[in-house]
């Protein structure tokens, strides 16, 4: 509910900010403060991100969650979903595989997020976009679950 009028300096409010298009984060010795610019072009900050009160969270990109089969692009690069199975051959998620074979946790050197690339997609690849979807065509060529690369 938007509001409109004089607000009471005693009232408990939750603010959005909805489309951020850029944002830069600056750690200080006092906690990491939030820059952000808005699509509509209003600047805002600094926010402070280690509040106890403030959350931030990523918004995934048109099309989240990934399926197997998918092509994505992000980060300078194309991404094939493939299909993650557990210690018993059931599916149990998706992994990212880029070209040149390499996993998101191998592309951005890191082993914490191994096992939730969801989150390292979101995290390393803000401009993350579905190229293709498993069942679409791409010109006269069915899609295939082979990585088209």
């Amino acid at each position: 509910m938007t509001m409109t009028g004089d607000i009471n300096p005693k009232a408990r409010l939750r603010v959005t900010l909805t489309e951020v298009v850029s944002a830069r984060i600056e750690p200080t010795a006092r906690g990491r403060w939030l820059y952000a610019t808005l699509a509509s072009g209003m600047t805002i900050g600094p926010i402070p991100l280690d509040a106890r009160d403030v959350t931030a969270e990523h918004i995934p990109p048109a099309h989240w969650e990934p399926r197997v089969g998918d092509l994505w692009e992000g980060g300078g690069r194309r991404w094939f979903v493939l299909a993650r199975f557990d210690d018993d051959g059931d599916v149990d998620g998706v992994r990212f595989l880029s070209e040149g074979s390499q996993a998101p946790y191998q592309v951005y050197d890191g082993v914490s997020y191994h096992d939730d690339e969801l989150e390292a997609m979101l995290t390393h690849c803000p401009d993350l976009k579905l190229i293709s979807r498993k069942g679409q065509t791409r010109g006269e060529d069915p899609w295939s679950d082979e990585p088209p690369f």
